[in-house]
């Protein structure tokens, strides 16, 4: 599959995981080279490892977090959202226009 390792690190990002490379906990990721280490929030003991070569995913495994052992293979993932509360720039943006379109006016009368 191609993907490119940067487009997944923004996807990641706008689902409010962190990039942290030294304390790997759930809702949190690591890229090192060509390999992205994932901790997803909806597990407890499990990571996700994809490597990849160029923009070409190579491999995706499921790992042990604390060891870095491979647990399986996986040829697809689902990685939810690290909070209930994420939605996409251009929806928030709208909906604050929208606010301020009904509120205008409304502080006048307090």
């Amino acid at each position: 599959m191609t993907k490119s390792r940067e487009e997944i690190l923004k996807k990641l990002i706008n689902m409010q995981y962190t990039r942290n490379e030294i304390d790997f906990k759930r809702g949190t990721f690591r890229a090192k080279g060509d390999t992205l280490e994932i901790y997803p929030s909806d597990q407890n003991e499990k990571a996700i490892r994809v490597e990849f070569w160029g923009d070409e995913i190579e491999k995706v495994a499921e790992i042990n977090p604390l060891t870095g052992k491979i647990i399986g293979l996986r040829q697809h993932i689902m990685i939810f959202p690290n909070s209930h509360y994420v939605t996409q720039s251009d929806k928030m943006e709208r909906a604050i226009r929208n606010d301020r379109k009904r509120t205008r006016g409304k502080n006048k009368i307090f």
